[in-house]
């Protein structure tokens, strides 16, 4: 699996994962920004594994400019 491979599929879970959370909601009747306490459990789960691949996501696009950055520097260096 490639960086971008990965980040994509982070960011395909998130929005599953969004989308489940909706359904969660939409059936208790409850908005994300009610009452956290009296929110589905599998509602909250949802939220945060979206909130997690979305944070992955984020990191791994982090980590694919740094190595951009470092094979750009090399290049110029003359290193292959």
């Amino acid at each position: 699996m490639t960086l971008d491979e990965a980040i994509k599929h982070c960011k395909e879970v998130a929005k599953e994962q969004d989308k489940l959370c909706k359904r969660y909601d939409d059936a208790s009747g409850y908005s994300r920004s009610h009452n956290e306490a009296i929110r589905t459990t599998d509602a909250k789960r949802c939220e945060e594994c979206a909130e997690e691949h979305r944070q992955l996501a984020a990191w791994l696009k982090e980590l694919k400019d740094a190595k951009e950055t470092l094979q750009a520097m090399y290049g110029k260096l003359g290193y292959p």
